[in-house]
């Protein structure tokens, strides 16, 4: 019970982190955040190195949410297929 408990849990991320990824405004404010941290860091000076640090931290950030949304899309789809089985 534990397993399928576990099991559909991981399926019902995956649907919620694909309607998110799906979802436009999500999707135009990721680009945005990420558009935001590259200008950022493209217009730090050379001598400010913790303006280069934090907008690289701040792009890698978003990237990471994305990352994990779409690890969760991996993963619900992996669960469906273990309960198919």
């Amino acid at each position: 019970a534990e397993m399928t408990d576990k099991t559909e849990t991981a399926i019902q991320k995956g649907k919620r982190a694909q309607a998110l990824l799906g979802d436009d405004l999500l999707h135009e404010a990721i680009e945005a955040m990420k558009a935001d941290a590259l200008g950022k860091w493209r217009n730090a000076p050379l001598s400010d190195v913790q303006e280069q640090v934090n907008s690289k931290c701040y792009f890698h950030a978003v990237e990471q949410l994305e990352h994990k949304l779409k690890l969760y899309v991996v993963n619900g789809d992996f669960a469906a297929k273990t309960l198919d089985s």
